[in-house]
């Protein structure tokens, strides 16, 4: 989480081994996902140029056009979230532009790993097919009040795109396990969580890297785990448990995971309200068709710009009236049989619901 990966400025002298352009490039792209923004960090690492400068690398190394060997596999869903933290290590161990800053970052040191889970959380975003979701205050009120069924296997565990990040509000945010110590850089934020869903030749990966702000130190922090799937009819809550559930650490990736297990389920439902916002893709088809002077001033606007889904209803849902004192009944998403003799299965969302709610202005 602290430091940069510093970009060298060789001396003259050094004549054998230069530092190329497109490899200057990808370092300030990469530094660019470190440092705190005021926007998503998938946006940031959009605006920071990563793929381009990415591909424009394995271009000039590689001497081709078409898609490079470490884009390929950058891009795949073949290949897990550690795969590529490795490549991106190794890709970067091999370059001039790290070799040649001996001063700054110690003879024989390697790029850290804190400090590449970030970029690589961001290069994998926008090479796969891939969705911003964010969810309205009243569905993450819903949701953090529903409970995910015992009788959902693990298999139905799948995420809408190969890459997802879930921006987090103040419901879910206060829904989160603290992880241990991750106070010690001064007050944070839980920015948001990437998804990644790989498949392998035996089992399938989904793995999770939440994004936290730490504004005392201007930077972005991350820590990254893995849910591996290799028995599809296992019960999904029993899953998390045995993963991630025996550490103060498990805890708050197992609180996380709960998060983002609702988000997924939910969106399947027939009743879900999604609204699907194209900002940043219908500004860049009307540049093409604006004056220059509109067109400059729009220009200006793209960078604060994206396209997400928005889920969930902005205003609360209909309310039980009942003979009980006031109170939360607790929603829930389970398994309903369905089809020919019952025979099928499909995960439904029973929303939570204020019972009584006349009974609590009565007491103010």
């Amino acid at each position: 989480m602290q430091g940069k990966l510093a970009v060298p400025s060789p001396e003259p002298s050094i004549a054998k081994e230069a530092v190329h352009r497109e490899s200057i490039a990808l370092f300030r792209s990469l530094n660019a996902c470190i440092t705190l923004g005021s926007l998503a960090h998938p946006v940031q690492g959009r605006n920071a140029q990563l793929l381009p400068a990415w591909q424009a690398r394995g271009h000039h190394v590689e001497g081709m056009t078409r898609a490079s060997w470490a884009e390929s596999l950058m891009a795949t869903t073949d290949r897990s979230f550690e795969q590529n933290v490795d490549l991106l290590r190794g890709t970067i161990s091999d370059d001039p532009a790290w070799r040649l800053d001996i001063a700054k970052r110690g003879a024989g040191a390697v790029p850290d790993d804190g400090l590449l889970v970030l970029p690589t959380a961001a290069l994998m975003f926008w090479s796969r097919p891939r969705v911003l979701i964010e969810a309205t205050d009243v569905l993450e009120q819903l949701l953090v009040n529903s409970d995910l069924g015992d009788d959902l296997p693990v298999g139905l565990f799948r995420p809408p795109m190969p890459a997802c990040f879930i921006r987090f509000g103040k419901a879910f945010q206060k829904a989160i396990v603290p992880a241990p110590h991750s106070d010690r850089f001064g007050e944070y934020r839980l920015q948001g969580v990437y998804v990644f869903d790989s498949q392998g030749p035996q089992h399938r990966t989904l793995a999770f890297i939440p994004i936290f702000e730490f504004p005392d130190i201007n930077k972005f922090g991350s820590s990254s785990a893995d849910l591996i799937i290799s028995d599809a009819t296992y019960s999904l809550n029993t899953h998390v448990q045995d993963v991630f559930e025996k550490t103060c650490e498990g805890q708050n990736f197992a609180s996380i995971v709960q998060i983002v297990a609702k988000v997924f389920f939910y969106m399947e439902q027939p009743q879900v309200v999604r609204v699907e916002e194209g900002a940043y893709t219908a500004a860049q088809d009307q540049l093409t068709r604006l004056g220059a002077k509109k067109a400059a001033k729009l220009q200006r606007q793209i960078p604060r710009l994206y396209d997400r889904v928005v889920l969930g209803p902005h205003e609360a849902l209909g309310q039980d009236q009942g003979e009980l004192s006031p109170h939360m009944r607790r929603g829930h998403f389970r398994l309903q049989p369905y089809g020919p003799q019952s025979s099928l299965r499909k995960v439904i969302f029973v929303a939570p619901t204020w019972v009584r709610p006349d009974k609590l202005a009565s007491k103010a």
